[in-house]
Protein backbone atom coordinates (compact mmCIF):
# COMPACT_ATOMS: atom_id res chain seq x y z
CA UNK A 1 0.00 0.00 0.00
CA UNK A 2 1.21 3.57 -0.83
CA UNK A 3 2.06 6.18 1.80
CA UNK A 4 -0.33 8.26 -0.03
CA UNK A 5 -3.25 5.93 0.07
CA UNK A 6 -2.44 5.06 3.80
CA UNK A 7 -2.28 8.17 4.90
CA UNK A 8 -5.98 8.81 3.05
CA UNK A 9 -7.16 5.68 4.69
CA UNK A 10 -5.97 6.97 7.99
CA UNK A 11 -8.00 10.09 7.70
CA UNK A 12 -10.50 8.49 6.17
CA UNK A 13 -11.53 6.15 9.06
CA UNK A 14 -10.84 8.96 11.62
CA UNK A 15 -13.54 11.23 9.64
CA UNK A 16 -16.09 7.74 9.38
CA UNK A 17 -14.78 7.21 13.47
CA UNK A 18 -15.81 10.68 14.45
CA UNK A 19 -19.05 10.91 12.52
CA UNK A 20 -20.31 7.23 13.97
CA UNK A 21 -19.17 8.52 17.87
CA UNK A 22 -21.62 11.00 17.13
CA UNK A 23 -24.58 9.14 15.84
CA UNK A 24 -23.93 6.02 17.80
CA UNK A 25 -23.26 3.50 15.29
CA UNK A 26 -20.41 1.38 14.92
CA UNK A 27 -16.92 1.76 13.27
CA UNK A 28 -16.39 -0.05 10.44
CA UNK A 29 -13.41 0.12 7.18
CA UNK A 30 -14.42 1.29 4.16
CA UNK A 31 -13.43 -1.40 1.24
CA UNK A 32 -11.40 -1.44 -1.75
CA UNK A 33 -14.21 0.25 -3.98
CA UNK A 34 -14.73 3.10 -1.31
CA UNK A 35 -11.42 4.56 -1.48
CA UNK A 36 -11.28 4.66 -5.33
CA UNK A 37 -14.28 6.54 -4.83
CA UNK A 38 -12.34 9.44 -3.22
CA UNK A 39 -9.78 9.78 -6.38
CA UNK A 40 -10.79 11.93 -9.16
CA UNK A 41 -7.62 10.29 -11.72
CA UNK A 42 -7.19 7.15 -12.86
CA UNK A 43 -5.84 3.93 -10.67
CA UNK A 44 -2.98 1.40 -11.70
CA UNK A 45 -2.26 -2.35 -10.04
CA UNK A 46 0.56 -3.31 -10.50
CA UNK A 47 1.43 -7.27 -10.78
CA UNK A 48 4.47 -8.39 -10.02
CA UNK A 49 4.05 -11.98 -11.41
CA UNK A 50 6.35 -13.46 -9.02
CA UNK A 51 8.69 -11.01 -8.55
CA UNK A 52 8.63 -8.13 -6.00
CA UNK A 53 8.44 -4.31 -5.76
CA UNK A 54 12.02 -3.12 -4.22
CA UNK A 55 13.53 -5.86 -2.89
CA UNK A 56 13.07 -4.34 0.67
CA UNK A 57 9.43 -4.38 0.78
CA UNK A 58 7.51 -7.60 1.82
CA UNK A 59 4.63 -6.94 -0.74
CA UNK A 60 5.43 -9.14 -3.26
CA UNK A 61 2.83 -8.86 -6.04
CA UNK A 62 1.47 -5.44 -6.67
CA UNK A 63 1.59 -1.51 -5.52
CA UNK A 64 -1.35 1.12 -6.46
CA UNK A 65 -0.64 4.14 -8.04
CA UNK A 66 -3.02 7.17 -8.41
CA UNK A 67 -2.95 9.00 -11.29
CA UNK A 68 -4.39 12.85 -11.56
CA UNK A 69 -6.44 13.60 -14.37
CA UNK A 70 -5.00 14.56 -17.85
CA UNK A 71 -1.78 12.26 -16.69
CA UNK A 72 -0.36 9.71 -18.46
CA UNK A 73 0.09 5.93 -18.16
CA UNK A 74 4.05 5.64 -17.75
CA UNK A 75 5.65 2.04 -18.63
CA UNK A 76 7.31 1.56 -15.36
CA UNK A 77 10.10 -0.39 -15.52
CA UNK A 78 13.81 -0.85 -12.86
CA UNK A 79 15.60 2.35 -14.30
CA UNK A 80 12.43 4.76 -13.06
CA UNK A 81 11.24 6.43 -10.52
CA UNK A 82 8.23 4.60 -10.26
CA UNK A 83 8.35 0.60 -9.30
CA UNK A 84 11.33 -1.19 -8.69
CA UNK A 85 10.35 -4.44 -10.22
CA UNK A 86 13.42 -7.43 -9.24
CA UNK A 87 12.60 -11.42 -9.89
CA UNK A 88 15.65 -13.45 -8.73
CA UNK A 89 16.84 -15.44 -11.93
CA UNK A 90 14.70 -13.67 -14.44
CA UNK A 91 14.63 -10.77 -16.69
CA UNK A 92 12.06 -8.20 -16.93
CA UNK A 93 10.82 -7.82 -19.97
CA UNK A 94 7.76 -5.40 -20.17
CA UNK A 95 4.38 -4.75 -19.16
CA UNK A 96 1.36 -6.26 -20.59
CA UNK A 97 -2.62 -6.26 -20.18
CA UNK A 98 -4.16 -9.28 -18.54
CA UNK A 99 -5.54 -12.08 -20.60
CA UNK A 100 -9.13 -12.72 -20.32
CA UNK A 101 -11.63 -15.84 -20.71
CA UNK A 102 -12.90 -15.84 -23.81
CA UNK A 103 -15.73 -18.36 -23.02
CA UNK A 104 -17.43 -20.37 -20.23
CA UNK A 105 -18.34 -19.65 -16.94
CA UNK A 106 -16.16 -16.64 -16.60
CA UNK A 107 -15.66 -15.66 -20.01
CA UNK A 108 -14.94 -11.52 -19.80
CA UNK A 109 -13.00 -12.07 -16.69
CA UNK A 110 -9.31 -11.49 -15.85
CA UNK A 111 -7.18 -15.18 -15.92
CA UNK A 112 -5.71 -15.55 -12.78
CA UNK A 113 -3.54 -18.19 -11.41
CA UNK A 114 -2.47 -19.87 -8.18
CA UNK A 115 0.67 -22.06 -8.06
CA UNK A 116 1.12 -24.34 -4.91
CA UNK A 117 3.35 -27.58 -3.33
CA UNK A 118 1.33 -30.65 -3.39
CA UNK A 119 1.99 -33.66 -0.93
CA UNK A 120 4.73 -34.77 -3.14
CA UNK A 121 6.42 -31.58 -2.99
CA UNK A 122 5.48 -30.67 -6.64
CA UNK A 123 4.26 -26.96 -7.84
CA UNK A 124 0.84 -27.55 -9.07
CA UNK A 125 -0.65 -24.05 -10.77
CA UNK A 126 -4.22 -23.61 -10.59
CA UNK A 127 -7.02 -21.30 -11.77
CA UNK A 128 -7.83 -18.94 -9.25
CA UNK A 129 -10.74 -16.12 -9.38
CA UNK A 130 -11.49 -13.45 -7.49
CA UNK A 131 -14.45 -13.78 -4.72
CA UNK A 132 -17.36 -11.54 -5.92
CA UNK A 133 -20.43 -9.48 -4.02
CA UNK A 134 -23.60 -10.70 -5.09
CA UNK A 135 -23.68 -7.18 -7.26
CA UNK A 136 -20.28 -8.70 -9.11
CA UNK A 137 -17.76 -6.29 -7.59
CA UNK A 138 -14.92 -7.78 -5.70
CA UNK A 139 -14.73 -8.65 -2.43
CA UNK A 140 -11.81 -6.97 -0.51
CA UNK A 141 -9.51 -7.39 2.73
CA UNK A 142 -9.76 -3.94 3.47
CA UNK A 143 -6.96 -3.64 5.53
CA UNK A 144 -4.85 -4.90 2.96
CA UNK A 145 -6.70 -3.66 0.54
CA UNK A 146 -6.70 -6.66 -1.92
CA UNK A 147 -9.12 -8.40 -3.77
CA UNK A 148 -9.83 -11.97 -1.90
CA UNK A 149 -9.00 -15.02 -4.05
CA UNK A 150 -10.64 -18.75 -3.76
CA UNK A 151 -9.51 -21.70 -5.89
CA UNK A 152 -11.91 -23.30 -8.12
CA UNK A 153 -13.80 -26.30 -6.10
CA UNK A 154 -12.57 -24.72 -2.66
CA UNK A 155 -13.83 -21.60 -0.39
CA UNK A 156 -9.77 -21.31 0.94
CA UNK A 157 -9.32 -17.45 0.64
CA UNK A 158 -5.96 -16.88 -0.15
CA UNK A 159 -4.08 -13.19 -0.08
CA UNK A 160 -3.12 -11.63 -4.04
CA UNK A 161 0.04 -11.83 -3.11
CA UNK A 162 -0.04 -15.56 -3.88
CA UNK A 163 -1.83 -15.43 -7.25
CA UNK A 164 -0.31 -14.46 -10.40
CA UNK A 165 -2.26 -12.59 -13.87
CA UNK A 166 -1.59 -14.26 -16.95
CA UNK A 167 -0.22 -11.77 -19.36
CA UNK A 168 -1.45 -11.27 -22.71
CA UNK A 169 0.16 -10.19 -26.00
CA UNK A 170 -1.22 -6.64 -25.55
CA UNK A 171 2.11 -4.24 -24.47
CA UNK A 172 0.68 -1.66 -22.09
CA UNK A 173 0.46 1.57 -24.11
CA UNK A 174 2.76 4.41 -22.21
CA UNK A 175 1.46 7.33 -23.71
CA UNK A 176 -2.21 6.82 -23.24
CA UNK A 177 -4.17 8.94 -20.79
CA UNK A 178 -5.93 6.92 -18.00
CA UNK A 179 -9.74 8.47 -18.04
CA UNK A 180 -11.05 9.51 -14.14
CA UNK A 181 -11.79 6.78 -12.23
CA UNK A 182 -10.62 4.29 -14.62
CA UNK A 183 -9.10 1.45 -12.81
CA UNK A 184 -5.83 -0.41 -15.32
CA UNK A 185 -4.76 -3.73 -14.39
CA UNK A 186 -1.34 -4.45 -15.30
CA UNK A 187 1.24 -7.27 -14.82
CA UNK A 188 4.68 -7.38 -15.24
CA UNK A 189 6.24 -10.25 -17.86
CA UNK A 190 9.92 -12.24 -17.28
CA UNK A 191 12.24 -14.40 -18.92
CA UNK A 192 14.49 -16.55 -17.59
CA UNK A 193 18.33 -14.75 -16.82
CA UNK A 194 21.02 -15.29 -18.69
CA UNK A 195 23.13 -17.73 -16.35
CA UNK A 196 26.81 -18.73 -15.94
CA UNK A 197 26.84 -22.30 -15.03
CA UNK A 198 30.18 -23.47 -13.57
CA UNK A 199 31.12 -27.22 -14.05
CA UNK A 200 33.89 -28.86 -12.19
CA UNK A 201 37.15 -29.31 -14.11
CA UNK A 202 39.12 -31.77 -12.59
CA UNK A 203 40.86 -35.05 -12.98
CA UNK A 204 38.47 -38.08 -12.74
CA UNK A 205 36.93 -39.24 -9.19
CA UNK A 206 34.70 -37.74 -6.90
CA UNK A 207 34.73 -34.47 -4.91
CA UNK A 208 33.44 -33.28 -1.79
CA UNK A 209 32.18 -30.25 -0.76
CA UNK A 210 29.65 -29.38 2.40
CA UNK A 211 28.56 -33.15 2.34
CA UNK A 212 27.71 -33.28 -1.25
CA UNK A 213 29.61 -35.24 -3.75
CA UNK A 214 30.51 -34.19 -7.15
CA UNK A 215 32.40 -35.54 -10.44
CA UNK A 216 34.03 -33.80 -13.27
CA UNK A 217 31.37 -32.33 -15.03
CA UNK A 218 28.55 -32.01 -12.99
CA UNK A 219 27.23 -28.26 -12.12
CA UNK A 220 28.80 -27.01 -9.05
CA UNK A 221 27.45 -22.99 -8.82
CA UNK A 222 24.77 -21.02 -11.11
CA UNK A 223 24.66 -17.03 -10.82
CA UNK A 224 22.43 -14.79 -13.39
CA UNK A 225 24.49 -12.65 -15.84
CA UNK A 226 22.72 -9.72 -14.60
CA UNK A 227 21.14 -6.96 -16.70
CA UNK A 228 25.13 -5.33 -17.43
CA UNK A 229 26.30 -5.16 -20.95
CA UNK A 230 28.92 -7.28 -20.48
CA UNK A 231 30.26 -9.77 -17.46
CA UNK A 232 33.05 -11.49 -16.42
CA UNK A 233 32.33 -14.31 -13.84
CA UNK A 234 36.40 -13.58 -12.57
CA UNK A 235 38.90 -15.95 -10.79
CA UNK A 236 36.89 -16.95 -7.48
CA UNK A 237 34.06 -18.91 -7.03
CA UNK A 238 32.03 -19.73 -3.73
CA UNK A 239 32.49 -23.36 -3.57
CA UNK A 240 35.63 -25.32 -2.20
CA UNK A 241 36.26 -28.94 -1.89
CA UNK A 242 38.16 -31.09 0.82
CA UNK A 243 41.96 -30.96 -0.36
CA UNK A 244 41.63 -29.73 -3.49
CA UNK A 245 42.96 -25.77 -4.65
CA UNK A 246 40.43 -24.00 -7.05
CA UNK A 247 43.08 -22.86 -10.24
CA UNK A 248 40.88 -20.34 -12.75
CA UNK A 249 37.65 -20.14 -14.80
CA UNK A 250 38.11 -21.28 -18.23
CA UNK A 251 35.59 -20.93 -21.06
CA UNK A 252 36.28 -24.56 -22.66
CA UNK A 253 36.35 -28.01 -21.12
CA UNK A 254 40.11 -28.31 -21.62
CA UNK A 255 40.68 -25.20 -19.38
CA UNK A 256 43.34 -23.65 -22.08
CA UNK A 257 41.24 -20.05 -22.21
CA UNK A 258 40.58 -18.30 -19.31
CA UNK A 259 37.19 -16.39 -19.20
CA UNK A 260 36.87 -12.94 -19.88
CA UNK A 261 34.66 -10.56 -20.90
CA UNK A 262 30.91 -11.67 -21.86
CA UNK A 263 28.99 -9.48 -24.02
CA UNK A 264 25.21 -9.97 -23.10
CA UNK A 265 24.10 -9.43 -27.13
CA UNK A 266 26.11 -12.41 -28.09
CA UNK A 267 23.72 -15.14 -26.21
CA UNK A 268 20.35 -13.47 -26.37
CA UNK A 269 17.92 -16.90 -26.72
CA UNK A 270 20.38 -18.89 -24.48
CA UNK A 271 19.43 -19.76 -21.41
CA UNK A 272 23.36 -20.02 -20.26
CA UNK A 273 26.75 -19.64 -20.67
CA UNK A 274 29.00 -22.94 -19.55
CA UNK A 275 31.92 -22.04 -17.40
CA UNK A 276 34.42 -24.86 -16.61
CA UNK A 277 36.16 -23.93 -12.72
CA UNK A 278 39.56 -26.45 -12.24
CA UNK A 279 40.80 -27.40 -9.48
CA UNK A 280 43.53 -29.38 -8.58
CA UNK A 281 44.28 -31.56 -5.70
CA UNK A 282 46.55 -30.39 -3.08
CA UNK A 283 47.12 -26.82 -1.26
CA UNK A 284 48.87 -24.58 -3.74
CA UNK A 285 49.69 -20.84 -4.55
CA UNK A 286 48.09 -20.21 -7.19
CA UNK A 287 50.29 -17.27 -9.62
CA UNK A 288 49.12 -15.70 -12.72
CA UNK A 289 50.85 -13.14 -14.42
CA UNK A 290 52.27 -10.65 -11.29
CA UNK A 291 55.58 -10.33 -11.18
CA UNK A 292 55.04 -9.20 -7.26
CA UNK A 293 54.27 -13.31 -6.77
CA UNK A 294 57.21 -14.23 -8.19
CA UNK A 295 59.05 -12.46 -5.69
CA UNK A 296 57.06 -13.62 -2.89
CA UNK A 297 57.09 -17.69 -4.66
CA UNK A 298 61.05 -17.33 -3.84
CA UNK A 299 61.03 -15.97 -0.62
CA UNK A 300 58.84 -18.67 0.16
CA UNK A 301 61.37 -21.46 -1.56
CA UNK A 302 62.73 -22.69 1.78
CA UNK A 303 59.63 -23.81 3.10
CA UNK A 304 58.67 -27.80 2.59
CA UNK A 305 55.10 -26.43 3.44
CA UNK A 306 54.54 -23.95 0.53
CA UNK A 307 53.44 -25.46 -3.43
CA UNK A 308 53.29 -22.86 -6.29
CA UNK A 309 51.02 -23.31 -9.84
CA UNK A 310 51.81 -20.80 -12.50
CA UNK A 311 48.73 -19.92 -15.21
CA UNK A 312 50.99 -17.43 -16.97
CA UNK A 313 54.10 -16.05 -18.56
CA UNK A 314 55.68 -13.72 -15.89
CA UNK A 315 57.65 -10.94 -17.49
CA UNK A 316 59.72 -9.65 -14.13
CA UNK A 317 61.51 -6.90 -15.25
CA UNK A 318 59.43 -4.81 -12.88
CA UNK A 319 60.89 -6.41 -9.47
CA UNK A 320 64.58 -4.68 -9.18
CA UNK A 321 65.90 -7.60 -7.12
CA UNK A 322 64.68 -11.07 -6.35
CA UNK A 323 67.51 -11.69 -3.50
CA UNK A 324 69.21 -14.58 -3.00
CA UNK A 325 67.44 -17.61 -2.48
CA UNK A 326 68.00 -19.96 0.70
CA UNK A 327 67.47 -23.15 -0.76
CA UNK A 328 64.72 -24.79 -1.77
CA UNK A 329 62.18 -27.15 -0.02
CA UNK A 330 58.94 -26.52 -1.66
CA UNK A 331 57.14 -27.18 -5.28
CA UNK A 332 57.42 -25.48 -8.49
CA UNK A 333 54.68 -26.37 -11.04
CA UNK A 334 55.59 -24.05 -14.28
CA UNK A 335 53.25 -25.59 -16.28
CA UNK A 336 55.43 -24.76 -19.21
CA UNK A 337 55.27 -21.29 -18.34
CA UNK A 338 58.52 -18.68 -18.45
CA UNK A 339 59.57 -16.42 -16.23
CA UNK A 340 61.50 -13.85 -17.90
CA UNK A 341 63.79 -10.99 -16.43
CA UNK A 342 65.12 -11.98 -13.65
CA UNK A 343 67.31 -10.31 -11.81
CA UNK A 344 69.44 -11.28 -8.44
CA UNK A 345 70.87 -8.89 -6.23
CA UNK A 346 72.06 -6.54 -8.60
CA UNK A 347 75.71 -5.02 -7.54
CA UNK A 348 73.82 -5.13 -4.08
CA UNK A 349 74.93 -8.24 -2.49
CA UNK A 350 78.43 -9.09 -1.01
CA UNK A 351 79.68 -11.77 -0.24
CA UNK A 352 82.39 -12.92 2.68
CA UNK A 353 85.29 -14.81 1.88
CA UNK A 354 85.30 -18.87 1.38
CA UNK A 355 81.32 -18.26 1.15
CA UNK A 356 79.15 -20.60 -1.51
CA UNK A 357 75.91 -19.17 -3.15
CA UNK A 358 74.04 -19.74 -5.65
CA UNK A 359 71.45 -16.84 -6.08
CA UNK A 360 68.42 -18.78 -8.23
CA UNK A 361 67.72 -21.63 -6.28
CA UNK A 362 70.61 -22.40 -3.65
CA UNK A 363 70.65 -26.03 -2.44
CA UNK A 364 68.20 -28.22 -3.35
CA UNK A 365 66.41 -30.32 -0.87
CA UNK A 366 64.80 -33.95 -0.93
CA UNK A 367 61.57 -32.47 -0.69
CA UNK A 368 61.57 -29.81 -3.77
CA UNK A 369 59.94 -30.47 -7.03
CA UNK A 370 60.98 -28.23 -9.66
CA UNK A 371 58.40 -29.24 -13.20
CA UNK A 372 57.91 -27.68 -16.66
CA UNK A 373 59.41 -24.12 -15.88
CA UNK A 374 61.76 -21.95 -18.05
CA UNK A 375 64.01 -19.32 -16.75
CA UNK A 376 64.80 -16.72 -19.18
CA UNK A 377 67.22 -13.82 -19.06
CA UNK A 378 68.21 -14.09 -15.78
CA UNK A 379 70.91 -11.48 -14.90
CA UNK A 380 72.78 -11.25 -11.62
CA UNK A 381 75.54 -9.36 -10.14
CA UNK A 382 77.10 -10.24 -6.57
CA UNK A 383 80.52 -9.03 -4.96
CA UNK A 384 82.80 -10.99 -2.75
CA UNK A 385 85.26 -10.28 -0.23
CA UNK A 386 87.89 -12.93 -1.49
CA UNK A 387 87.62 -16.34 -2.88
CA UNK A 388 83.58 -17.64 -2.96
CA UNK A 389 82.12 -20.85 -4.70
CA UNK A 390 79.82 -19.08 -6.98
CA UNK A 391 76.95 -21.38 -8.99
CA UNK A 392 74.43 -19.19 -10.95
CA UNK A 393 71.26 -21.34 -10.32
CA UNK A 394 71.62 -24.22 -7.86
CA UNK A 395 74.62 -25.49 -5.43
CA UNK A 396 73.89 -28.89 -5.08
CA UNK A 397 70.41 -31.11 -5.21
CA UNK A 398 69.87 -33.81 -2.69
CA UNK A 399 68.56 -37.18 -3.38
CA UNK A 400 64.54 -37.25 -3.44
CA UNK A 401 64.47 -33.68 -5.11
CA UNK A 402 62.56 -33.75 -8.87
CA UNK A 403 63.76 -31.76 -11.70
CA UNK A 404 61.68 -32.02 -14.86
CA UNK A 405 61.53 -30.40 -17.83
CA UNK A 406 63.54 -27.63 -16.74
CA UNK A 407 65.06 -24.88 -18.99
CA UNK A 408 67.87 -22.28 -18.33
CA UNK A 409 67.65 -19.77 -20.95
CA UNK A 410 70.50 -16.86 -20.77
CA UNK A 411 72.30 -16.00 -18.00
CA UNK A 412 74.18 -13.43 -17.76
CA UNK A 413 76.36 -13.38 -14.49
CA UNK A 414 78.62 -10.42 -12.92
CA UNK A 415 80.98 -11.53 -9.90
CA UNK A 416 83.33 -8.66 -8.77
CA UNK A 417 85.93 -9.62 -5.68
CA UNK A 418 89.89 -9.86 -4.98
CA UNK A 419 90.11 -13.75 -4.67
CA UNK A 420 88.93 -16.88 -7.27
CA UNK A 421 86.02 -18.60 -7.90
CA UNK A 422 87.92 -21.88 -8.14
CA UNK A 423 85.19 -24.04 -9.87
CA UNK A 424 84.65 -21.31 -12.94
CA UNK A 425 88.35 -21.07 -13.23
CA UNK A 426 89.39 -24.87 -13.92
CA UNK A 427 89.44 -24.28 -17.58
CA UNK A 428 87.58 -27.74 -19.19
CA UNK A 429 86.60 -28.98 -15.67
CA UNK A 430 84.37 -25.07 -14.82
CA UNK A 431 81.18 -25.49 -13.95
CA UNK A 432 79.19 -22.18 -12.64
CA UNK A 433 75.65 -22.92 -13.09
CA UNK A 434 75.09 -25.51 -11.93
CA UNK A 435 76.80 -27.51 -8.62
CA UNK A 436 76.65 -31.28 -7.44
CA UNK A 437 78.03 -33.13 -10.27
CA UNK A 438 81.20 -32.06 -11.27
CA UNK A 439 80.88 -30.17 -14.73
CA UNK A 440 77.55 -28.17 -15.57
CA UNK A 441 77.49 -30.67 -18.25
CA UNK A 442 77.42 -33.54 -16.27
CA UNK A 443 74.41 -31.97 -14.22
CA UNK A 444 72.34 -30.96 -17.35
CA UNK A 445 72.94 -34.56 -18.30
CA UNK A 446 71.92 -36.57 -14.88
CA UNK A 447 68.78 -34.09 -14.07
CA UNK A 448 67.83 -33.22 -17.98
CA UNK A 449 68.02 -29.91 -17.18
CA UNK A 450 68.12 -27.77 -21.14
CA UNK A 451 70.56 -25.37 -21.62
CA UNK A 452 69.23 -22.49 -24.13
CA UNK A 453 70.46 -19.13 -25.37
CA UNK A 454 74.27 -17.72 -24.57
CA UNK A 455 75.08 -18.11 -20.61
CA UNK A 456 78.26 -15.83 -19.73
CA UNK A 457 80.16 -15.50 -16.20
CA UNK A 458 82.26 -11.66 -16.15
CA UNK A 459 84.50 -11.77 -13.00
CA UNK A 460 86.10 -8.68 -12.37
CA UNK A 461 88.47 -7.72 -9.74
Amino acid sequence: MTKRLKLFLAILLGSIAAACCAVGCSIGQPGREEVLATYKGGHVTYYANGGCFNSNTSIVVRELYYKTENVPFFDVTEETDGIDVANSGYDFTGWRLPAKYESGEHAGEIMYTYTYKNASDESVTVPAYPKLKADGTPVTDSTEDRPLFYIEGSDKDILEKYVKIVPSETVVDSTRILGAKEELIVCATWKPALKFVFKLAADSGEYVSENKTYRPGDTIYTTAFGKNATANPGQTISIAFNDMTFVANYADENCTTFVSDYNREDYEGQAEIVVWSKFITGKWTIIRNNASKIKEMFSGLNSAANAYYLLEDVDCSSVADFGITKGVRAKIEGNGHTLSNLKFAPNSFTVSNGSTIAPVFGAIYSTASIRNLTLKNIEISVKGNGNMTFYAICSSVETGAVLSNLTIDGVTASVKLPGTISNAQGGSTASWLFGGKGTDADFVSAYGVKLEGTNTLTITK
